[in-house]
């Protein structure tokens, strides 16, 4: 339970600073620095980590997390988090209605920018599939929460990589997303 008031915490003052203005300009300095470091091999990879994050993929995981031994266990809470995810991220945007950087984009987008869909998915899934598999597999354990820490992390730096996206949108997607995935695990 702390985990989500800690996280929505820290999306509600993402919130206030991205409706008052007070970040942009930090947020654009910030995403200058990142896209002056653009480099051919680190753009790929930054692709794929998009790609990764796109609703395909996504309920393509959500889909095979179906044929798990205890899918009760590990499917309904990824799938119940994953919806509530959608439901909230769509709302955000259209109420907040933050525009997008405007300037060095790699790839296009035509919604709004806060908060980041991706960042706030992937937190989202992969946040839900580490709370439901604590414990199930003590082997493992190191490895899937490395994992389902490293890919909401890269998915949502890459869409401040590729100039969609600005720091604290992919900041407020993640904490939203845990907030999410944790009340999720909490109450189911």
């Amino acid at each position: 339970m702390i985990i989500s008031i800690v996280s929505g915490v820290i999306f509600l003052l993402c919130c206030f600073l991205v409706i008052s203005k007070k970040n942009d300009t930090f947020d654009k300095s910030v995403s200058a620095a990142v896209i002056s470091h653009r480099s051919n091999v680190v753009t790929k990879m930054m692709h794929f980590f998009t790609e990764l994050g796109k609703g395909t993929p996504t309920m393509a995981i959500c889909l095979a997390l179906l044929f798990f031994p205890d899918r009760n266990a590990l499917a309904l809470p990824v799938g119940v988090a994953v919806i509530i995810t959608a439901v909230f991220c769509k709302t955000l945007k259209t109420t907040i209605k933050r525009e997008r950087p405007k300037d060095d984009r790699l790839v296009e987008e035509v919604d709004y920018s806060f908060p980041s869909s991706h960042a706030l998915t992937s937190a989202a899934l992969y946040g839900s599939i580490a709370f439901s598999m604590v414990g199930m597999f003590p082997e493992l354990q190191v490895f899937i929460i490395i994992a389902c820490v490293l890919l909401p992390f890269f998915i949502g730096f890459s869409r401040v990589y590729l100039g969609i996206h600005y720091l604290f949108d992919v900041i407020g997607g993640w904490s939203l997303g845990l907030c999410i995935a944790s009340l999720v695990h909490y109450l189911l």
